[in-house]
This record gives C-alpha cells, sequence and structure tokens, in this order.
C-alpha cells in the first residue's frame, strides 16, 4: 500500500472527519486489522486563515508548500488538501512540491458523473464559491455548477467561519442552509449539491436536503483509500 499524506488543520474537525472515513473504509472492505499507513500533518489554522483573509496569497501558498513538504520528508507517496478552501492554491502548491496531490474537485467531479447528476448546486466558503476551480475542474466532466446569491453566499462564509470551523452547530443554522438549497433547487433546478467546505458534511446530511449531496469530504477521502491500496489490489487480480 502507498502511504497517505493529509495536509490537515484547516480546519481540525474536518481532518478528523478524513481519517474516520479512511479507517471506517477499511472495515466496508473487511480487511482485519489492516488500513493504509496514513501520515497527518495539522496546520495551525490561524497561520492558513489570517493570511487568506488578508488576501496574502504568497503567505498561504508558502504555509501550503511547507505543509506538503513535511509530509514528504515524512515518507508520504501522494498528498490530500483536507479542505475545499486550499485547492485554490492546488496548482501552485503541486507545482512547488514533488509529492502528487489528489483533487478534491475531481473526486466529487467523478462521482457526480457516476450518480448521472448534471447541475450542481455549490456550498462552500466565499473563496470556494467565487473561484473558478470548481467550475473549472466540473467543466472537465461536463457538469454545470450553480452558486447562491452574493448575500446568501455571505452568509454562508460567515458561519463556516465563526460557527462550524469552531465546531458549533445549530438548528438555526442547518434550517437556513436547508433552505438555500430549496432555493437552488427551484431557481436554478439543480439535481444535487456539493457540500464544498469539509465542515458542511457535519450538519447536512441527505435525509435534510430536497436533493441529493455530495459529501466531498467522504469523496476525497475515500479516493485516497482507493488510491493508497490501488497496487495492492492489482496484486491479488494477478
Amino acid at each position: 500500500m502507498q502511504t497517505i499524506g493529509i495536509l490537515g488543520g484547516m480546519a481540525p474537525e474536518s481532518t478528523v472527519e478524513y481519517y474516520r472515513t479512511i479507517i471506517e473504509a477499511s472495515h466496508d472492505k473487511g480487511w482485519d486489522k489492516r488500513y493504509p499507513q496514513t501520515i497527518i500533518n495539522s496546520l495551525n489554522f490561524e497561520d492558513f486563515y489570517r493570511p487568506l483573509s488578508a488576501g496574502d496569497d504568497d503567505r498561504v501558498l508558502e504555509v501550503l508548500t511547507g505543509g506538503i513538504d513535511a509530509l514528504e520528508r515524512a515518507g508520504a507517496d501522494f498528498a490530500l488538501l483536507a479542505s475545499n478552501t486550499p485547492h485554490a492554491f492546488a496548482p501552485e502548491v503541486e507545482a512547488a512540491t514533488a509529492l502528487p496531490l489528489l483533487s478534491i474537485v475531481d473526486a466529487t467531479g467523478e462521482a457526480a458523473v457516476e450518480r448521472g447528476f448534471e447541475r450542481i448546486g455549490l456550498l462552500g466558503t466565499r473563496f470556494t464559491m467565487d473561484g473558478d476551480f470548481y467550475p473549472r475542474g466540473f467543466d472537465e466532466h461536463d457538469l454545470d455548477v450553480v452558486t447562491p446569491p452574493a448575500a446568501e453566499k455571505q452568509w454562508i462564509h460567515d458561519v463556516i467561519f465563526e460557527e462550524l470551523t469552531n465546531g458549533v452547530f445549530t438548528a438555526e443554522t442547518k434550517v437556513e442552509l436547508v433552505r438555500i438549497v430549496e432555493s437552488l433547487q427551484e431557481t436554478a433546478d439543480v439535481d444535487a449539491v456539493a457540500l464544498a467546505c469539509t465542515e458542511l458534511p457535519l450538519i447536512l446530511d441527505d435525509d435534510d436536503l430536497p436533493v441529493p449531496s455530495l459529501n466531498t469530504t467522504a469523496l476525497h477521502a475515500n479516493a485516497a483509500f482507493d488510491r493508497a491500496v490501488e497496487a495492492d489490489r492489482a496484486v491479488s487480480t494477478q
């Protein structure tokens, strides 16, 4: 098996979900006490968020590349950014580091195509919803991306950073998030919604929503598991 490198801490709660999902994938395969070796480098969230909020892209890139380089030195074979927002910097990070990155956008797009979706609502931070990395990546899979109106984008962004990344999940916030998804279905005819902030699946699931959800955290973590065990699968089929 290959060794998974997780650059986490953006925020810590989602990093826990990544590791939990990788372990659950092993259980689902019926493996007994056998898991991919996983190295987690959990950043201080403040070190990432402060320069991001200040628009200091050079410092954000420095933090991310330093974290990936540390995973390489620790022995990881490939890496993933355990959050959606830093994927805005993924091309630059990959160009500046030696480890291959596993993209959350590709993992989500492939799952959307497999499930027959065509028009995806996108919820996440403002950096994710206003960024071009999801539209660009989804375009390669012939998928349309729809985001909420500007005021709702700002509300979602504020809730993520003021509540969800601090581990605060309230019924009021959940109700409003569901209402926003309902509006996307009614006004934009979305047939699925991508929960493109790794904290959103901690407050929402399919039972809450009018359309199926794409849990980007779970899809990304499962893609990491599949990549880690790919070599073993090839050997077992020979």
